[in-house]
């Protein structure tokens, strides 16, 4: 404080009181940190401490890393998965060479296991043996009624070039038919019912790798049931080579 007075200066200082020692400022606890700036407190990026954004800034920022994060876990799987599809072995895949035009209005079809011959029933009724390769007509079983039309084939080898086929037809009923190369022979027809008494359906038809048994599987009012039959292969190889 300065005062003058006739023509003298008076200057007067304050006495400062300081305490003695160092002050003991607490250091700032968890606690003391605000809730938005928890995030704050451990920062694994050395950037993020001199360049932290205010809010709202901080959540915008907050809110596209989230979805970086998952756009790039979505790309993680999508690539996993493509590298598994890749790894995966996939079955050959074969272009047909050709158009067989003989193969038209079939019903079913099936094919000799030594691959020599493929057996194809039109549904006109009539039973038709190809060659497997050249596609060439060997002969042809033509059924004397009409109506019938074969649904389901089963083919096996029982001597040389002599095949024997199971067949169910639309109406149900199952035949054995000998092909022996040359033509086919009708061996017998298994369901067949008298008169008067209730008809059975075939379902299913099936034969052994060699011929020697064969299972039926029928149906009739309701019930089901499997017969199964031991063939007299080697009976009818003899009566064929006979018949020849």
């Amino acid at each position: 404080v300065v005062s003058k007075k006739a023509g003298k200066d008076f200057s007067t200082t304050m006495p400062v009181y300081i305490r003695s020692g160092e002050l003991n400022i607490p250091a700032p606890s968890i606690s003391t940190v605000d809730d938005e700036d928890e995030d704050g407190v451990y920062l694994l990026d050395p950037e993020l401490v001199v360049d932290e954004l205010p809010q709202p800034f901080r959540m915008i920022d907050k809110v596209l890393t989230g979805i970086v994060e998952d756009v790039w876990d979505e790309i993680v799987d999508r690539e996993k998965k493509r590298e598994e599809e890749m790894r995966r072995v996939r079955p050959p895949v074969y272009n047909p060479t050709s158009k067989v035009e003989e193969f038209t209005n079939l019903s079913c079809m099936v094919h000799s296991n030594d691959a020599r011959y493929m057996f194809v029933a039109f549904e006109t009724g009539d039973l038709v043996a190809f060659d497997a390769v050249t596609h060439d007509r060997v002969a042809q079983w033509v059924s004397p009624d009409e109506t019938i039309c074969f649904e389901k084939l089963n083919c096996a080898v029982i001597g040389t070039q002599t095949y024997l086929l199971a067949t169910i037809d639309d109406m149900g009923f199952s035949r054995l038919i000998v092909f022996t190369g040359d033509g086919f022979h009708v061996i017998q027809l298994l369901n067949e019912q008298p008169e008067g008494s209730p008809k059975s359906n075939a379902v299913k038809f099936q034969l052994s790798v060699n011929g020697d048994f064969c299972g039926l599987s029928l149906e009739c009012e309701g019930v089901s049931w499997v017969d199964f039959y031991k063939l007299p292969r080697d009976n009818w190889l003899r009566e064929i080579e006979n018949a020849q």
